[in-house]
């Protein structure tokens, strides 16, 4: 599955593997995201998960989280704003960035929320809690402010990386029972990749 914009053209096309060849068609057009979405642009940094029957994703010029049936394209907003909101504690914009998973135990959504600077899941349709609150990361770490990047391991330890202009950067772990810890310091990964990274 690709997104694919051109100019104010929004879609979703799906490419698929038959008898050796291959096919393309739209899953989304233009008209059924202006029809869903009310607008006509679409950010998918992230690409997609599947989840079923359905593609899940995180829209951030909407900054919803949105399903599309796979066979029909029905496209579906499965978090809209004012659930995030509610979960997040605040009433002001919802800003997503381009931090986002899928739990493969669950298969919600998890993804960071800028305004709130929490991590965030949905729990069910239109249904958004707390994954790991600003609390809990700025207690730990001393600071909460999430870069990009976040992934489950097999045993369901969750990872992601955090990180503050020039002064801070470093991939965290939160284990199966909730313990937090660094799992890479910076001068690990500039030991890697060199001292180049912000």
């Amino acid at each position: 599955y690709v997104q694919l914009t051109g100019g104010s053209l929004p879609q979703i096309t799906r490419i698929e593997s038959i008898g050796g060849g291959q096919e393309v068609t739209r899953l989304v057009t233009p008209a059924g995201w202006l029809a869903a979405a009310g607008n006509t642009t679409m950010l998918t940094f992230n690409g997609f998960d599947i989840v079923g029957e359905y593609l899940q994703f995180a829209d951030t010029t909407s900054d919803e989280i949105w399903r599309v049936q796979r066979t029909t394209g029905e496209v579906i907003k499965y978090a809209d704003q004012a659930s995030i909101m509610a979960a997040g504690g605040f009433t002001n914009a919802v800003s997503l960035n381009n931090a986002h998973t899928k739990n493969p135990f669950t298969s919600e959504h998890v993804f960071y929320e800028s305004t709130s600077r929490h991590i965030l899941t949905t729990d069910g349709s239109n249904n958004v809690a707390v994954f790991i609150s600003n609390e809990e990361m700025s207690n730990t770490f001393g600071n909460a402010m999430v870069l990009e990047g976040m992934a489950f391991d097999s045993a369901g330890n969750f990872y992601w990386s955090q990180y503050v202009s020039g002064s801070y950067l470093g991939i965290h772990k939160r284990d199966t029972n909730g313990t937090m810890s660094v799992f890479l310091t910076k001068a690990q990964l500039d030991a890697v990749h060199g001292a180049d990274l912000p």
